[in-house]
């Protein structure tokens, strides 16, 4: 990958990161926003590493096979696709969720949720660093097996919170 570019996506994850972990512990509406926009950051350092894999797909000439879809561009758009969604619900519940109405397991799975992100986003980041990759552009098949895995459990625990957020609420 372009060297400046890396450097790019990665400030963006790293700095994504950083945020969701620093306004995880409180349900403020400047922590919340603050979520908003470390799920903003996330979602541009993903675009640009998604733009980056189709753009050396594209300048190597070689087809892009289906192999190729489902080990390094899928893993890439659920997790891009659950990180937009995941912020959108902050955004529709953000009321509830700064007023405290939300029951205690939202917090602990909010925590499970930055947990399972960290490791989906740090064994994606080693399978891009190994040889393999760096020659043919495509993930590991045991790497991106594992990615799923996680993103499996990843999905659940997104969709706990919806069923959390739309259903179970306190009254403070």
């Amino acid at each position: 990958m372009i060297e400046w570019l890396s450097t790019i996506y990665k400030t963006f994850i790293i700095v994504g990161i950083i945020i969701l972990f620093c306004t995880i512990w409180s349900n403020t509406p400047s922590s919340l926003t603050g979520s908003i926009v470390g799920y903003s950051f996330l979602v541009i350092g993903i675009l640009l590493v998604l733009s980056e894999l189709l753009k050396k797909k594209y300048y190597s000439q070689t087809a892009i096979n289906i192999s190729y879809i489902f080990t390094t561009l899928l893993p890439v758009i659920i997790l891009l696709s659950s990180l937009i969604y995941m912020a959108s619900m902050t955004s529709i519940y953000f009321d509830r969720i700064s007023q405290g109405h939300v029951t205690e397991s939202y917090y602990k799975f909010m925590i499970a949720f930055i947990i399972l992100l960290t490791g989906l986003l740090t064994t994606f980041y080693k399978g891009t660093q190994n040889q393999e990759f760096k020659t043919t552009q495509t993930l590991n098949k045991v790497t991106s097996l594992f990615i799923y895995l996680i993103e499996i459990i990843y999905i659940v625990v997104i969709i706990t919170l919806c069923i959390i957020l739309t259903n179970f609420f306190t009254d403070g």
